[in-house]
């Protein structure tokens, strides 16, 4: 787990960094990525040739890609009131599982 910074770091987590330089490697792309920083679970945002996009872990289809928006971090994760980036369709769905 990394320490969570007081901005918005665009750069994969150091603690994943490794998974997400393999899962490119085998062709994966990778668009998104955070560890969760002990407060959430790890996810990795991965788009499809069909502009399908799923977390890596979960596999829980997410909203299709848009390359023409910017601003994709916003497109899946939210801030919560600490700071931290979640994406809530992941919280949701590992919350129900417990």
């Amino acid at each position: 787990m990394c320490k969570k910074l007081q901005y918005c770091n665009r750069q994969v987590d150091f603690c994943i960094k490794s998974l997400v330089n393999d899962l490119q490697t085998q062709g994966f792309d990778t668009i998104l990525s955070c560890c969760g920083h002990g407060k959430y679970e790890p996810t990795i945002v991965i788009r499809n040739n069909d502009n399908s996009v799923f977390d890596f872990f979960t596999k829980k289809l997410l909203n299709n890609y848009n390359p023409n928006f910017d601003k994709r971090h916003n497109t899946y994760y939210k801030k919560d009131s600490d700071g931290y980036y979640f994406i809530p369709e992941i919280f949701q769905l590992i919350k129900s599982k417990i």
